[in-house]
């Protein structure tokens, strides 16, 4: 079984809110049929219709708007991950190492 793709997700859940593919290809600065492309991925993978195309808009079907619940959440996780290794990144969390020697060691001790 193959794992959700997160682009798929992200394309899925743009082409819910903005209810066209056109608009979400235009928003994700894709083509109209890689959007295309990835729902019909993504409907293969669940094994079910997520989408209702009625004409050039779209309705998401019962089993889509599940999905759209969990899609959401998922986004949300890997927006808090990106911003978690960021952190790292950017050097505000992490691990500091300070070197010393053993005379300021010494007399910073003694001083006590």
């Amino acid at each position: 079984m193959r794992s959700f793709n997160l682009d798929q997700l992200r394309t899925f859940l743009e082409v819910v809110e903005i209810g066209s593919f056109s608009g979400a290809a235009r928003r994700l600065n894709l083509t109209q049929p890689a959007v295309s492309s990835q729902i019909r991925e993504l409907e293969a993978r669940c094994g079910i219709q997520l989408i209702d195309r009625v004409g050039k808009q779209v309705q998401t079907t019962a089993a889509g708007m599940d999905l759209v619940e969990h899609a959401r959440r998922i986004m949300r996780e890997c927006e808090s991950m990106d911003l978690a290794m960021h952190r790292f990144h950017d050097g505000w969390q992490g691990r500091v190492h300070i070197g010393t020697n053993l005379t300021s060691t010494v007399s910073h001790v003694t001083n006590w």
